[in-house]
């Protein structure tokens, strides 16, 4: 008899505990979890099966998530409640799944992301005048240097939102596959002589207008 494929989202955070891991460990830690949680997971086919989960933005080293995306295939109907009960047993302090349900996109969550939100917190005090006269440019050009070549990005194009306190900035970009905003590119104009002590992706979104 041919198994019933179900596709999950997980709604996860990533905290201060877990915030040096990188996006490879943490996808090991999921699978090491899933594999203890007894559930009856979907693995790909060929010489070396992996279980299909997939994550819909990779968080940067050092930074924490709040609301973070994954997908999950499995290979029977389990309750969203069930699924996440286990995964929380399994999990290490610091990762926890927050809210699991049924996936009716036929796309893949990667190409749902349009948008995404940090917050930045600093133990210096921010610098409004000088944040105020960046935004009130034209543009906010950034050189975003590879291996191989250095090209100048104007971010005032793909910031949406910003808004600080005298501890922290609040900031809303464009993520996803096609273009993704590194909160550390936004960051480096906005307080070059000021370093975050924390900062925390709070939202990522799929339908940002």
């Amino acid at each position: 008899m041919r198994s019933m494929l179900m596709k999950y989202n997980l709604v996860f955070s990533k905290g201060y505990e877990v915030r040096y891991i990188s996006h490879l460990d943490l996808m090991r830690t999921f699978e090491r979890a899933l594999r203890r949680s007894d559930l009856p997971l979907q693995y790909s086919a060929g010489f070396n099966p992996r279980i299909k989960m997939s994550f819909a933005l990779p968080l940067p080293v050092s930074i924490e998530g709040e609301l973070e995306l994954a997908s999950l295939e499995l290979s029977a109907h389990i309750s969203p409640e069930t699924i996440k009960s286990k995964l929380n047993q399994a999990l290490p302090t610091g990762i926890s799944i927050i809210k699991c349900f049924l996936d009716i996109e036929s796309s893949s969550l990667s190409t749902q992301i349009t948008a995404a939100a940090y917050v930045a917190y600093y133990r210096d005090e921010v610098d409004g005048s000088y944040l105020n006269s960046m935004l009130s440019q034209n543009t906010l050009i950034y050189q975003k240097k590879s291996k191989k070549k250095t090209r100048e990005i104007d971010l005032k194009e793909y910031l949406y939102h910003c808004s600080f306190s005298p501890e922290s900035i609040n900031f809303e970009v464009k993520a996803g596959n096609e273009i993704n905003i590194r909160p550390n590119e936004v960051l480096s104009l906005l307080q070059p002589n000021i370093v975050p002590t924390r900062i925390i992706r709070k939202k990522l979104y799929t339908d940002h207008a």
